[in-house]
């Protein structure tokens, strides 16, 4: 609620001026400021603490969040390659990265993303964003394997596989 979320935000306030290399408490307020809605305090408060901080991922992926919905897209590519190059398995950084990228119509360098992130990615959690974008750019590698997992996570119930642009390459009208 919106009170404690003051109460914290003035205890953060509090533990900087104490100290005020805590990159723990900018997080914190980043965090919360995001909670909030309030994005450009937000990416003010975590690019602090990823500058005090720059060895967390976490930090810089979530500053990245911050600045993305500041509309400071570039910037968030660049802290989401700096959450990269300090956790190369930070699989969130990949695939919000490959989702920002396939937005501004950059879907090759989507693709590239998603290929780097394989290797972190044991659950195939990049298999909607991947299939979507070898569409968009007509590449049909690995088509009809991405299509048979498609069909079994959707006979599973999964609401993870990009069920729209899967569409048309369905032949059972029952799953359309």
């Amino acid at each position: 609620n919106r009170g404690s979320d003051v109460e914290a935000l003035a205890d953060y306030d509090r533990a900087i001026a104490r100290d005020p290399q805590r990159g723990d408490a900018y997080f914190g307020a980043g965090l919360t400021f995001m909670k909030r809605r309030e994005y450009t305090a937000a990416a003010r408060s975590l690019g602090e603490a990823s500058r005090l901080m720059p060895d967390v991922a976490a930090v810089h992926h979530q500053h990245a969040m911050a600045l993305q919905k500041s509309d400071r897209t570039p910037e968030a590519l660049e802290a989401l390659d700096m959450a990269i190059a300090v956790d190369p398995a930070h699989l969130d950084s990949y695939l919000h990265k490959a989702r920002i990228l396939s937005q501004r119509h950059q879907w090759e360098d989507s693709l590239a993303v998603l290929e780097a992130a394989r290797p972190h990615d044991p659950e195939d959690r990049s298999l909607a964003q991947r299939f979507s974008d070898r569409m968009k750019v007509c590449d049909w590698t690995d088509h009809d394997a991405e299509i048979a997992e498609i069909l079994r996570r959707l006979a599973a119930g999964s609401d993870d596989v990009a069920a729209f642009n899967t569409l048309a390459h369905l032949h059972d009208a029952g799953l359309q």
